[in-house]
């Protein structure tokens, strides 16, 4: 899905060093169907990474959903590099897995490691311009379903593909089937 590809190129931008370290401090969560992940107006406490389940996204929780957020997704993010409260209400519209990076020490290791800022600033850019390009291909061309972009260059389609192996070993080793003493 063209959600799955986002988290793609967010995660071949960042080294294995770095997902091991998002693995180290993130917690896993897993989420009941209806369960508020985001508050609207409320300060976002962490990052997520959406690794299983399906998650609408809504001005307010009574309100209809205005998105869908889906594995592979990352929420949260807005809030953090913005510091301003979330925007809208993310909740689960069935069970999900997600880890949590939590704010405080992301904050602390992007100013304690300037390559790890770089990378991270670097797919969170990558992230939020897919976004942009999706939501205004959907003004332009609303009746259209989404189709893939094509035209990669070498980097980002090499980046896909690193993205690719290394979400499938964070979705097993999160799902408890890969043990790796510390």
């Amino acid at each position: 899905s063209q959600l799955m590809k986002r988290v793609l190129y967010v995660l071949g931008t960042l080294d294995d060093d770095d997902i091991d370290w998002l693995v180290a401090i993130g917690q896993r969560q897993e989420i009941a169907p209806s369960e508020v992940l985001i508050e609207a107006e409320q300060p976002v406490g962490a990052v997520y990474l959406i690794l299983e389940g399906q998650f609408a996204v809504c001005a307010e929780v009574s309100q209809p959903p205005i998105a869908y957020l889906g594995s592979g997704e990352v929420t949260g993010e807005m809030s953090f590099i913005d510091t301003y409260p979330a925007s809208a209400v993310v909740k689960a519209m069935e069970p999900g897995l997600v880890l949590a990076i939590p704010r405080e020490q992301l904050a602390a290791k992007l100013k304690q490691d300037i390559c790890f800022a770089a990378r991270f600033y670097e797919a969170m850019a990558i992230l939020l311009s897919m976004r942009l390009r999706g939501t205004l291909k959907q003004i332009h061309q609303p009746l259209e379903p989404a189709t893939e972009v094509t035209s990669y260059t070498l980097t980002m389609s090499d980046k896909r593909d690193l993205g690719a192996v290394r979400y499938n070993w964070l979705l097993r080793r999160l799902r408890h089937e890969v043990f790796e003493p510390i």
